[in-house]
C-alpha cells in the first residue's frame, strides 16, 4: 500500500509488513527494513528522500511502535534523536516536509493517552530546533546575538560595537566592546588574541606621520571589553588613532570583520582627541 509521494515521484507505503521506498536510486523497489523487529510502515516522505513512519523493536517484541527517519540508507529510532529526558515516547511519525520538520503522535510521561508531536531537526545538538536557531551549523543555548542582526554571534564574525568617547582626557584608558565573547585567554593551548599587536595605539602628528603609543592591553569576559592602558599620559590636544586589528578572534576562531558587506576581514579604526 502507498502512503506518500514527492516531487521526484519517489513513493513510500508498507508491503508484506515492511517500509518500502519506489523506486530507489537501482529503480526497484527498495525494502527499508525495520528497528529490529518485524514489522515497519513508512508513512511520508520529502523531497530530499528522507522517510518517516514506524517500526517495533527488538526490545519489546511486536509492542510499542517507535517513529522512525529513514535518512542516508539508514533507520534511525526517533526516540534516539530527542533528548532522553523529555518524557516523550514517539510512536508513529506521520509526514515530513522540507526543512526536516516531522510530525506524529506518542505518549508523554507514561500517558496512555496519544499525543500529537512537532519533531524539528537540531543539527548543532543544542535544544534549539534549526528552524528557530539563528546559528543552526554551531551550538548556542543561549542564543545571544549582540549585534541584533538575527544571526546568531557563535556565526557571526565579530565586531566592536562601541569605542571609548570621541574625546578623552589624557589619563584614559581606550576602550573596545565587542559583540561577542573574545579569544583573550592562555590556557586553550594557543595565544590570546586581544593584545598589544591587535589593539594598537598611534598618535597622529602635525606633518601626517604617527607615532605608535606604548601600552598594556587587557581584556573582561564579563563585559566584552578590551581595555588599552597607556604607558604614559596622553599629550593634551593631540588627536589619537585606535585600531582592533583582524587578528582579534571570537571563541570560535572567527578573525574580527568590521564591515561584513566588504569583501575580506576589516579592521576597526576610530579617532579621539584628547582634552
Amino acid at each position: 500500500m502507498a502512503s506518500d509521494i514527492n516531487a521526484s515521484g519517489q513513493v513510500v507505503g508498507y508491503s508484506v509488513g515492511h517500509a518500502f521506498l519506489y523506486p530507489d536510486s537501482n529503480v526497484q523497489m527498495q525494502d527499508l527494513g525495520t528497528l529490529g523487529g518485524s514489522l515497519s510502515y513508512a508513512y511520508g516522505i520529502n523531497d530530499s528522500g528522507q522517510v518517516v513512519g514506524t517500526s517495533n523493536t527488538t526490545d519489546n517484541g511486536n509492542g510499542a511502535p517507535h517513529a522512525f527517519l529513514y535518512s542516508d540508507g539508514q533507520m534511525q529510532d526517533l526516540n534516539d534523536l530527542i533528548p532522553a529526558d523529555s518524557g516523550w515516547h514517539l510512536r508513529e511519525a506521520r509526514a515530513i516536509n522540507n526543512s526536516g520538520q516531522i510530525v506524529g503522535e506518542g505518549t508523554i510521561n507514561g500517558s496512555l493517552q496519544n499525543r500529537l508531536f512537532l519533531a524539528s531537526p537540531d543539527g548543532d545538538g543544542d535544544g534549539v530546533g534549526d528552524q528557530e536557531d539563528n546559528c543552526p551549523e554551531v551550538a548556542n543555548t543561549d542564543q545571544a546575538d549582540g549585534d541584533s542582526n538575527g544571526v546568531g554571534d557563535a556565526c557571526d564574525p565579530p565586531k566592536v560595537v562601541s569605542t571609548s568617547p570621541a574625546t578623552i582626557g589624557t589619563t584614559a584608558n581606550v576602550t573596545a566592546t565587542f559583540s561577542e565573547a573574545m579569544d583573550a585567554i592562555t590556557t586553550d593551548g594557543d595565544p590570546s588574541t586581544i593584545t598589544g599587536t591587535t589593539f594598537r595605539l598611534f598618535k597622529l602628528n602635525s606633518d601626517g606621520t604617527t607615532t605608535r603609543v606604548m601600552a598594556t592591553v587587557s581584556y573582561a569576559p564579563l563585559t566584552k571589553r578590551a581595555k588599552l592602558d597607556p604607558s604614559s599620559n596622553l599629550r593634551l590636544g593631540a588627536t589619537y588613532n585606535a585600531t582592533v586589528t583582524t587578528g582579534a578572534q571570537d571563541l570560535q576562531n572567527d578573525a574580527l570583520d568590521q564591515k561584513p558587506n566588504i569583501e575580506g576581514d576589516q579592521n576597526k579604526t576610530w579617532k579621539f582627541k584628547v582634552q
